[in-house]
């Protein structure tokens, strides 16, 4: 058998296999294609594709559908609704993150110790930047009530004070189109067509409002008060899902109504009208609704700039003995208080119808009128009492007059002092030195109380400065500010416990002392100011109480 019969057989034989192993291959093939990628039937590719058709089909058809059977306002609505929840939800978390924070940084730090405060400052200072982060992102009422606490160093930490002091100079904006949806809905028409001149950059803003300047058609120079937009759903659905809020309420729902202010404006006018030095800019009725306030426009500088207020020569001095004059008339005699006169809300003018020799006479210009406190004569009388008896050093009376206005009978002397401003006479040797002025925000008058109740005298600045080491000023310092959270306590357990009426009032005291600080006048006699206003609101009471 030669090499080419051979060859030839091979051949044929892998012709004849060949269909063979194709078949054979085919069979594994399938074999293999059917473990490990099955068949599909028809009834389970059919729910897949149902399945995936409610998966994905039924959210846009129903997102289509809400956004095609609503209108623009409602959809707005919805959003505002749903934004005031997520911002319930964030406050409440971030309440409790604080706690917990505060907890777990304190767990294994021993109460009293060096350690154990400086952590609890630490924690502080990240609590209240965390809340101070989420009043400026919610905005709103939150943003109101952090200004709030800002106006109550008596009861809230150095940390909270020191951060939330941002929030002073935070204001909303106005939405785009927003000035244009209200003069649409209270005038019908655009601002341009119901002024001659409407300026749409606006000179001021704060939390509830921006302030345009315009020119009537009568030729007349308004500054228009246009409320945001949001603003009123913001509030109502804020106060609605934060059940912490509902005690502003009230408040809040004059605040955000111009007409109430409007009211306020010329009550405030007609009571203050026996003060020359106090201005009152004029309403323009017929162009003011709910959230559209049109004032006569009145030029002045804010009490806060000191340098302005001198370059014109206007007397610092006169300008706190008529501050302290105008809201001691609201509290004693006329009873109808504003409870919001921080320095945005206080402007000054030189008085042209007053002539001075010395220096130019200064005028009040008081702003922003949506808050306001009306005190009763009883309750004006109380305070009247409590004021004579606190210079007087009367302790049975000044208890009396106390406890007649809310505050429990071991605090009566700290809530003297924090209602007068006025060290009581048997705290005058604890006096604050200029070393430790700033480290506490509470008042001078409360510290040295809080110095007396804890018998403790500072050292001189001399022994500051020279027999003290850096460690024992770091001492003296922790010493203080102890002092000062326990005093704090106290402040925070009145407070609970005054009246709505008392809170305002202290938020008036607050605003005006701040002013009288930041002026620094060394020789204001502001006891000698305050008693005469007082003595003449007393004779008043017995006048009318004889004639009854």
């Amino acid at each position: 058998m030669n090499y080419r019969y051979i060859t030839n057989r091979l051949i044929n034989l892998y012709k004849q296999d060949l269909p063979l192993c194709k078949q054979r291959s085919q069979l594994f093939s399938r074999f293999l294609t059917t473990n490990i990628q099955p068949q599909i039937n028809t009834s389970s590719h059919r729910w897949t594709i149902k399945r995936y058709i409610l998966l994905f089909g039924l959210p846009i058809t129903s997102v289509l559908f809400y956004r095609f059977s609503t209108d623009f306002e409602t959809r707005r609505k919805h959003r505002i609704i749903l934004g005031s929840i997520a911002r319930a939800i964030r406050a409440v978390s971030i309440g409790i993150q604080s706690i917990i924070d505060q907890e777990c940084s304190l767990l294994f730090k021993r109460h009293g110790t060096d350690a154990y405060r400086t952590t609890l400052q630490a924690c502080r200072r990240r609590n209240a930047k965390r809340f101070a982060k989420f009043c400026i992102d919610a905005g709103g009422v939150y943003v109101k009530i952090g200004q709030a606490f800002i106006n109550l160093p008596e009861v809230i930490p150095l940390e909270y004070y020191e951060e939330l002091q941002i929030l002073e100079e935070h204001a909303l904006r106005q939405e785009k189109g927003g000035i244009d949806t209200l003069f649409k809905r209270y005038f019908h028409d655009l601002p341009e067509s119901i002024f001659a001149k409407f300026n749409r950059n606006p000179i001021a803003a704060a939390s509830l409002a921006e302030v345009y300047q315009a020119e009537t058609k009568s030729g007349e120079q308004v500054a228009v008060k246009v409320q945001y937009s949001d603003l009123r759903e913001r509030y109502e659905t804020d106060i609605a899902t934060a059940w912490m809020l509902d005690e502003l309420h009230d408040d809040l729902t004059l605040e955000l109504d111009f007409l109430h202010e409007a009211r306020n404006a010329e009550r405030s006018r007609e009571s203050l009208k026996h003060l020359d030095y106090v201005y009152i800019p004029k309403v323009h009725w017929n162009l003011t609704k709910k959230r559209i306030l049109t004032y006569e426009f009145v030029e002045g500088i804010t009490v806060d700039r000191t340098e302005e207020l001198e370059k014109v020569n206007l007397s610092l001095k006169d300008i706190d003995q008529k501050l302290i004059h105008l809201f001691a008339e609201q509290i004693f005699r006329t009873g109808f208080v504003h409870a919001d006169p921080h320095a945005g809300n206080v402007h000054i003018r030189i008085n042209k119808k007053i002539k001075s020799k010395d220096f130019p006479q200064a005028q009040i210009i008081l702003l922003d009128h949506g808050l306001y406190e009306s005190l009763i004569s009883e309750e004006r009388k109380i305070l009247c009492d409590l004021w004579m008896a606190t210079i007087n050093n009367d302790h049975v009376r000044m208890k009396q007059s106390a406890t007649a206005l809310g505050a429990p009978d071991k605090d009566y002397e700290l809530f003297c002092t924090l209602v007068t401003m006025k060290p009581l006479p048997d705290t005058e040797q604890y006096i604050i030195p200029s070393y430790a002025r700033g480290w506490d925000p509470l008042p001078r008058e409360l510290q040295m109380y809080a110095l007396k109740s804890g018998k403790f005298l500072m050292p001189t600045e001399d022994e500051y400065n020279n027999e003290l080491t850096d460690e024992q000023r770091t001492k003296l310092q922790i010493h203080f500010r102890k002092l000062m959270d326990k005093k704090r306590t106290a402040l925070f357990r009145i407070l609970k416990q005054m009246p709505k009426t008392m809170f305002l009032l202290l938020r008036n005291l607050n605003a005006v002392r701040h002013t009288l600080k930041l002026h620094n006048v060394h020789d204001l006699d502001r006891t000698r100011i305050v008693t005469e206003v007082c003595q003449q609101a007393l004779r008043e009471f017995q006048t009318k109480k004889r004639k009854i």
